[in-house]
């Protein structure tokens, strides 16, 4: 929403959090991660602490964009990440949000 007016439609907001067909490990959507984990397995999640209805857009360098629908949160992370597998504690980082506004 903007301006109290939503910008993307219900349905695109839908199809972007769900599972695409030929997805066997739970996490891509329709141009999101997801973090539901095979067959909503919490053991199989990417980031097991945060909620199963996070999904998420993954750029350059650990930048990122988290949108979790049921706290009504969104997280955009611009910082620089340079290590050799670009992790930066993002299941960490979020929980503390998480848990800060909670």
């Amino acid at each position: 929403f903007y301006n109290n007016e939503q910008i993307l439609s219900e349905e695109w907001v839908k199809q972007s959090a769900t599972l695409g067909g030929s997805n066997l490990h739970g996490e891509y959507g329709y141009q999101f991660w997801l973090n539901t984990g095979k067959e909503n397995d919490p053991s199989t999640r990417r980031l097991p602490d945060v909620p199963t209805d996070m999904f998420f857009a993954s750029g350059f360098d650990g930048q990122a964009v988290f949108i979790i629908p049921s706290k009504k949160l969104v997280v955009v992370r611009l910082g620089l990440t340079k290590t050799p597998d670009e992790e930066y504690g993002a299941n960490n980082f979020l929980k503390t949000i998480i848990d800060a506004i909670s």
